[in-house]
């Protein structure tokens, strides 16, 4: 009878501490934190408020002043950098595996004509490249995403992996596509600054859209950037 009392009496214990350890976990699990202020004296906050992802884009021309913010903030070289980090975004080892490609569909953009560029960070310039570009073959490659085409500009993230993984082995792997994510939000939040929109689309044959681009075989794309007003 004593054991059973026993028993009994261990089992209403353990249910009290439960209960007891459940509202503190709830409790220390439930911390209110101070309120967001979007304001003016506050931009980045602003930026990531109206930051959004669009697959619709008006017909609108950009401007080769809005080209060249947008590719400075995706992986350009820091204005004056001496002593500090010397790009505008980080990368594993700085290894900077991340490269950026432009392509310009049709009259779209002020003083730059349709074709396939190059982005050379070290010189803030355009290479242009004599690839001819098929909109139906990129179509294709990305799984016939048709609002791709609609675009003024698509911007095409690619990726040296060996840049990373001569140095950290198979896990620089995961490095490169961490680096490829800093390029897309800062492409993100640029846009967002000069009144565009994009969306990063990952939905693509990677062999099939390296080929349409006539990408070098070390480079192999990461991520496919639209990029224009919205409609």
């Amino acid at each position: 009878m004593r054991k059973v009392i026993t028993i009994l009496a261990l089992l209403c214990l353990s249910i009290i501490s439960l209960n007891v350890f459940s509202k503190e976990n709830k409790e220390a699990m439930s911390i209110k934190l101070p309120d967001i202020k979007i304001s003016t004296n506050k931009p980045l906050n602003r930026l990531l408020q109206k930051r959004q992802s669009l697959r619709k884009f008006s017909n609108k021309k950009l401007t080769l002043e809005q080209i060249s913010s947008l590719l400075w903030a995706a992986i350009g070289e820091k204005v004056d950098a001496v002593s500090s980090a010397s790009r505008t975004v980080p990368s594993a080892g700085a290894s900077y595996p991340v490269e950026v490609y432009l392509y310009v569909q049709g009259d779209t953009v002020d003083v730059l004509k349709s074709g396939f560029y190059h982005y050379l960070s070290g010189t803030h310039s355009l290479n242009s490249l004599p690839v001819k570009i098929n909109n139906e073959e990129i179509i294709s490659s990305c799984w016939d995403q048709g609002f791709i085409a609609q675009a003024p500009i698509v911007i095409i993230v690619v990726a040296n992996f060996e840049k990373t993984t001569s140095r950290y082995g198979k896990r620089g792997q995961r490095y490169v596509y961490i680096d490829a994510g800093h390029v897309g939000q800062n492409l993100y939040l640029m846009a967002t600054q000069l009144g565009l929109v994009t969306v990063e689309v990952g939905a693509f044959d990677d062999f099939r859209l390296a080929e349409c681009l006539k990408l070098p075989k070390p480079l192999k794309p990461i991520l496919v950037m639209p990029v224009g007003y919205a409609f």
